[in-house]
């Protein structure tokens, strides 16, 4: 499944960039902003939002003047947190526990621009497992792959607004794979999915 995910993200890009040679406009630039993330299923209905990040770069086609293919790579936290019972002594008390798994995230995407400024699109996320960061107020910081699948998959869909060299957009993306691969896990059940909220800012370069 990498190896099929690979090729067609190498197929895109390659795609994208002889295309822009014959008769497109091709542009590109950095982008990075900040995640709202939270794991869905059967049993992660108690899975509170957790904060976090994306930075990297993204690679754009004008095929004519309202459409667009975007490709972008993009360095992201995900995950989730969760409130357990923590045992002191005598006490006990309720913790917040954070799963934060790490990717590189590529997602290619449909754009479309009904009126000038204003921008939609739509398509689809391959994500590369780096590692897991996870944490509480009460426990040392660890990470751990183990417990965590190396691929994950999403459909994309967001609106924006851009000026000259700078654009302002909010995305959704709603995994449909399970991300968890160890029964131990607290993440474990068939169906621990990703959902990532992301605030992004572009910059042309």
């Amino acid at each position: 499944m990498k190896k099929i995910f690979i090729l067609i993200i190498a197929f895109v890009m390659a795609y994208l960039c002889s295309y822009s040679e014959m008769k497109a406009q091709f542009t590109g630039g950095i982008r990075l902003g900040f995640n709202a993330s939270r794991f869905v299923g059967n049993n992660s209905t108690t899975s509170k939002f957790a904060p976090g990040f994306h930075i990297g770069a993204y690679f754009r086609v004008a095929i004519k003047t309202k459409y667009r293919i975007q490709a972008d790579v993009l360095f992201s936290t995900k995950g989730g947190v969760y409130s357990q019972p923590y045992v002191s002594g005598t006490t006990i008390s309720n913790e917040n526990y954070y799963y934060v798994p790490f990717y590189v995230d590529i997602p290619v995407m449909f754009n479309y621009k009904p009126v000038a400024g204003l921008y939609i699109e739509a398509g689809v996320q391959p994500s590369i497992a780096l590692t897991q960061l996870n944490f509480s107020s009460n426990t040392t910081s660890t990470f751990n792959k183990s417990g965590l699948k190396s691929l994950d998959f999403a459909p994309v869909a967001g609106l924006g607004y851009e000026f000259k060299k700078v654009s302002l957009g909010i995305r959704g993306a709603f995994g449909i794979m399970n991300i968890n691969s160890n029964s131990t896990s607290i993440l474990s059940n068939t169906s621990t999915r990703n959902m990532t909220l992301m605030a992004t800012f572009g910059f042309k370069i």
